[in-house]
């Protein structure tokens, strides 16, 4: 029997209701290599995608910190990241914010663009004063399966890390009006908000979460590294959220 965990990817992991019944996977149940990038495009993406991209780092009230990624969508500034990533900074006065870019710029602050609590979106767009060297224009035609697709990501004590995988399926069941796309790209802790892109340096979906499951080994729920799946949020719905967004102040 197998008891279904879902995780949010953020580094600071929200509690889910299995906490009370199952244990947390250690650190390393979620390293996952990727697979292999020739060194001149991994060079490549350093010199230019990388470019669309911030490490967003929330440091709340009692001194905790947590990590997440944001995506560049616009020559003006405008960062999209999940909300699950930017709703403590959005509710609470106290949470502090840094930006980190690829040409080490840090920005601590930014404005709310489109920030709202649809079920199932999971997505937040700020605007930064800034003018990325970058930004990832939407692929709304979803690739064929398979097709090879890259991640920049921030997870704890690295930044910019960029991984690779392929695309799985065109699509998962719509859940609560956002639909998302399995992938091969190890979707872990601190990549949340970040872009998934093809070969041309297009959007093809935002990161946004890791799925596993446990399995009863004796008396205990344990985790099962081979159950581990990966989504991302695709880019026609990221479209969609834009052009519904609010007018920025």
């Amino acid at each position: 029997m197998l008891f279904l965990a879902f995780i949010f990817a953020v580094c600071l992991l929200p509690p889910t209701f299995a906490d009370n019944l199952v244990p947390r996977p250690p650190d390393n149940f979620f390293e996952r290599p990727g697979d292999g990038i020739v060194a001149g495009k991994f060079n490549k993406i350093l010199s230019r995608e990388a470019h669309g991209v911030a490490k967003i780092q929330l440091t709340h009230a009692n001194g905790q910190e947590s990590f997440g990624t944001g995506t560049f969508l616009s020559a003006e500034g405008h960062l999209i990241s999940n909300l699950h990533v930017l709703k403590p900074l959005r509710d609470n006065p106290k949470v502090k914010v840094t930006y980190l870019l690829r040409n080490g710029t840090v920005l601590h602050s930014s404005t709310f663009i489109k920030c709202d609590d649809q079920p199932g979106i999971d997505l937040c767009i700020v605007r930064l004063n800034t003018k990325p060297h970058y930004w990832f224009p939407l692929k709304i035609k979803l690739p064929t399966p398979y097709t090879a697709l890259y991640m920049i990501g921030n997870p704890l004590n690295k930044d910019f890390e960029i991984l690779a995988g392929r695309l799985l399926l065109p699509s998962t069941p719509e859940s609560k009006g956002a639909r998302r796309l399995e992938v091969s790209v190890p979707v872990r802790p601190g990549f949340s908000g970040g872009p998934i892109f093809d070969d041309d340096g297009k959007l093809v979906c935002i990161a946004s979460e890791l799925r596993y499951s446990h399995t009863l080994i004796g008396i205990n729920w344990e985790p099962d590294p081979s159950s581990l799946q990966y989504y991302c949020i695709e880019a026609s719905v990221v479209s969609k959220y834009i052009r519904k967004q609010t007018a920025a102040p």
